[in-house]
C-alpha cells in the first residue's frame, strides 16, 4: 500500500512538461506573452519552464556542441512502456547527425505549501520531500519499466558520482546516472536501442534530469557526445 501511495505521489507531482505549445495553458495569448517575455532569452526554446529553471531551480543552460534545440514534448503514444515509465518529457536536444536524442526534465519543487497539501491527502507522505524526491523518482522509473519483480535490486542499475565529479561539473549535491536496457519492441523511433538518464539534485531547489535515447551508431562515440551533455545544465551558485 506504501508503494502505491509513493506512484500515485509523485506520478501527479514529479515531473512536468512543457512544450512551444504551453500557451494552451494559458487563458489568453496575451497571457502567455506577458509569461514568455519574463523568460530569460537563453531559456525561451523551453518555454515557460525557462522562468523555472533560471529563476526558481537556479539552473544555467549551456547548449551542447553539435546539438540542435526542440522545445516540443514527447508522450510516448506508440510506446506503452515508455509511457508508463516516463509520461511525458521535453524540451529536446537533437545530435545533428540524428543519432542522440535528449530530454530536459525539470520536476516540479515540492514547496512547503505543495507539501501541506499532499499530507493532508497522503499522511502516509507526510514529511520533508523537496530533498528526496529525486531517489524516489529512480526506483519508480528503474521498477516501472522492469516491474516490481526487480525489488531492491533497482539500485544495482545506479551509479553516483563521487562528491569531487558531482560538485566539479554540476555544482550539485548529488548527482547519478542509470541506464535501462529496452526491448525490442520499446526501441524508440525503431533505431533508439538505448536509454542513459544523467540526474542532479541540490538541497532545497529540486533535481532535474536529462533521459538520453541514442542509437547503435552513436553508442560507438558515446563518451563523446555523454561528455557534451554532461554540461549542459550546472546549478548556479
Amino acid at each position: 500500500m506504501k508503494s502505491f501511495f509513493f506512484q500515485i505521489f509523485f506520478a501527479l507531482f514529479a515531473n512536468v512538461c512543457y512544450s512551444q505549445n504551453d500557451n494552451l495553458f494559458y487563458e489568453s495569448e496575451e497571457d502567455f506573452k506577458a509569461e514568455m517575455a519574463k523568460v530569460k532569452p537563453n531559456y525561451r526554446w523551453m518555454g515557460t519552464v525557462g522562468r523555472m529553471v533560471a529563476d526558481d531551480m537556479k539552473l544555467k543552460y549551456h547548449k551542447p556542441k553539435g546539438f540542435y534545440q526542440d522545445g516540443s514534448s514527447e508522450c510516448f503514444d506508440e510506446y506503452p512502456k515508455l509511457w508508463a515509465t516516463f509520461t511525458c518529457m521535453g524540451p529536446q536536444l537533437h545530435s545533428k547527425d540524428g543519432q542522440f536524442i535528449s530530454f530536459l526534465v525539470f520536476p516540479r519543487i515540492l514547496t512547503e505549501e505543495i507539501q501541506e497539501s499532499q499530507s493532508q491527502v497522503f499522511p502516509q507522505l507526510a514529511g520533508d520531500w523537496v530533498d528526496k524526491q529525486h531517489y524516489q523518482q529512480m526506483r519508480a522509473k528503474i521498477r516501472n519499466y522492469y516491474g516490481e519483480g526487480i525489488g531492491e535490486s533497482w539500485r544495482d542499475s545506479i551509479t553516483a558520482y563521487s562528491a569531487e565529479d558531482t560538485h566539479r561539473k554540476f555544482n550539485a549535491d548529488s548527482a547519478f546516472t542509470f541506464t535501462l536496457h529496452l526491448r525490442p519492441a520499446d526501441y524508440y523511433k525503431k533505431d533508439f536501442k538505448h536509454v542513459k538518464v544523467l540526474l542532479i539534485q541540490r538541497g532545497g531547489r529540486g533535481y532535474a534530469y536529462i533521459c538520453s535515447f541514442y542509437t547503435d551508431k552513436a553508442k560507438a562515440k558515446f563518451d563523446k557526445c555523454w561528455r557534451r551533455i554532461e554540461k549542459t545544465l550546472r546549478y548556479k551558485d
